[in-house]
Parts: C-alpha cells; structure tokens; sequence
C-alpha cells in the first residue's frame, strides 16, 4: 500500500492504484464549478487530468505542509490526482 496523510490523520491506497507521485503543482482552477470536491485540471506529463480535494471528501483538514505530493491515481479506468500533505 502506499501510505499518505491529509492533515493529522493517514490513509492507505493500494499500490495498484497509483500511477505516479510527483511534486505538488499549481492546479488550474474551472470556471462555473461550484462544487467543492473538484480542485480542478493539473498537468501530469502533458496530460490534463483531474485534481479531487479528498481531504474534503474524507472529511480532513490539509496542513498545507513543505513536503505536500501530489499523488496520480487510476481506479476503473478513470485517472485523477489529489494533494497528501505527506508520502
């Protein structure tokens, strides 16, 4: 599994799931999207893909820490990425 943490509290997502952890980046904001769960699009090697805020999907708090990643994960076929405060 690959250990990560949102705030105080860890998770775990298989390894199966993940498909690249990289250095956290700007994230390009959607106009008209009012809902809080889609952060927006991040670039992943040229790619736009999905960032989701799973912190607030899990109902934790992000630190906002130094050592943030940005994890790219695909579950079914669909590809996303989310920030963990630490890997």
């Amino acid at each position: 599994v690959l250990v990560f943490r949102l705030g105080s509290e860890w998770y775990a997502l298989h390894t199966a799931s993940v498909r690249e952890i990289a250095d956290a980046r700007p994230v390009c904001r959607i106009a008209h999207r009012v809902g809080r769960l889609l952060e927006g699009m991040v670039n992943i090697r040229g790619e736009l893909q999905l960032c989701v805020a799973l912190d607030r999907l899990l109902g934790s708090t992000r630190a906002g820490s130094g050592t943030a990643r940005l994890v790219f994960a695909e579950v079914d076929g669909q590809g996303f990425c989310f920030h963990a405060d630490q890997v």
